[in-house]
């Protein structure tokens, strides 16, 4: 039997697995997650595991807590939010040690969980898709903010999640998944399985995600080419895709040439798309500008971002209405303001090793 049905059932399992994905970020207005609250089934679930709580968790909780002290002598804006933010870092770390461990290792149930969630999805953009119309509701499961300059709001889904991008990318393994199935095996449904796969992340219309999507594709295409794929995609297959693709888009330009793909690329290459700029870039200047305001190379630490860096990005954009809550959109930025380039520099070496250890 394997490991992850040894304490847990798997009906249980697959509950409390898409309850995680669909609606962790869903409480409260999205300011209290599910992980965070499930904090203490984490902890029960570490201790009551032949596991326990791994080395790699605890060197990283002790990594984090060496930060404290550096921070407190900086001087803390709020003992209160930095707390808060541990907590929050610290449950993050026991979710990942119980996943790691009660995670499906069989092909099979994990085959079926991603497939529950595939199906889970479906059924919740069909519900959403009529709340597009309903003004009152459209806004819990659709983004609907300007992207770019000179371009109407469209409705992107985001379905629970804070954003659509931040949907996109919790729905990417998925994705990649089920894709790799249909190259490297034959699948039952697999159009249906296309459909379910693909429009999501249409409907997300999260360029960032789908451009890395697509260039790891190309990656893994160039590297793995004679391992893996020459059986599967031969190169005249590979021709006749490039032809296929590439007369979709001079269609799409001859008779929509105004469409919002189009649009917002163009506006990508003249530095007019805010959410691009934002997400790259000028997250980078703000995170620099802000842990500045304590030390670079420690940053000014978990939580002080709307105390201490607030009025730094309401300088930077020069807000007419200033937002309630204003963060960095992007992971790495934000490392940089809270912990530095010390911990900037950590966590690359922490994403690389991941890289090799677990390929």
């Amino acid at each position: 039997m394997p490991r992850s049905l040894t304490s847990i059932n798997s009906s249980y399992f697959l509950l409390l697995a898409s309850l995680l994905f669909f609606f962790n970020s869903a409480i409260w207005g999205g300011k209290l997650s599910l992980i965070l609250l499930l904090t203490p089934l984490w902890l029960f679930l570490s201790q009551n595991s032949k596991a326990g709580i791994s080395k790699w968790t605890l060197l990283t909780g002790f990594i984090l807590l060496l930060y404290f002290p550096i921070h407190y002598w900086l001087g803390i804006a709020s003992l209160m939010d930095y707390g808060k933010s541990l907590l929050m870092l610290f449950s993050l770390l026991l979710f990942i040690n119980v996943a790691s461990y009660y995670t499906p290792q069989n092909e099979q149930l994990l085959d079926k969980l991603f497939r529950k969630l595939l199906i889970i999805n479906g059924l919740l953009i069909l519900v959403s898709i009529p709340l597009l119309w309903i003004d009152e509701l459209k806004g819990f499961v659709w983004y609907i903010m300007s992207i770019s300059d000179d371009m109407q709001p469209i409705p992107r889904l985001k379905l629970f999640t804070p954003e659509a991008s931040h949907y996109s990318l919790i729905f990417s393994p998925i994705f990649i998944y089920f894709w790799i199935r249909l190259l490297m095996f034959k699948v039952k449904n697999s159009w249906l399985i296309v459909l379910l796969t693909t429009i999501p992340l249409l409907l997300s219309f999260s360029l960032g995600v789908l451009a890395a999507l697509c260039i790891s594709f190309l990656i893994l295409l160039i590297l793995k080419y004679r391992q893996g794929f020459m059986e599967m995609l031969p190169p005249r297959k590979l021709i006749y895709i490039g032809v296929v693709v590439l007369i979709g888009l001079v269609l799409l330009y001859y008779f929509y040439p105004d469409n919002p793909l189009y649009h917002r690329i163009q506006n990508l290459f003249e530095g007019k798309d805010t959410s691009g700029r934002g997400r790259t870039y000028e997250a980078f200047i703000l995170g620099d500008k802000i842990a500045a305001l304590k030390d670079r190379f420690w940053g000014i630490g978990p939580g002080q971002l709307k105390l201490i860096g607030r009025d730094t990005i309401v300088q930077y954009y020069f807000y007419f209405n200033i937002p309630e809550v204003i963060r960095i959109p992007n992971a790495t930025a934000e490392t940089l303001a809270y912990y530095g380039y010390s911990g900037l520099a950590l966590r690359i070496l922490l994403e690389l090793f991941l890289f090799f250890k677990t390929q």
